[in-house]
């Protein structure tokens, strides 16, 4: 999601960012994969925790 409010409810709430999803990689990897999304709230909201 490119929503900053989804994925800080999604923070705020406990979500796991060290969770791993079925090729090994988390959320920061992913993110850190999509140049789209790279300078965006929602990158910065990933790679600050």
């Amino acid at each position: 999601s490119e929503s900053p409010a989804v994925v800080k409810a999604l923070l705020d709430a406990g979500a796991n960012l060290e969770a791993k999803d079925q090729t090994g990689q988390t959320a920061r990897d992913l993110i850190r994969e999509n140049d789209d999304l790279r300078g965006t709230d929602v990158y910065r909201l990933l790679t600050r925790r």
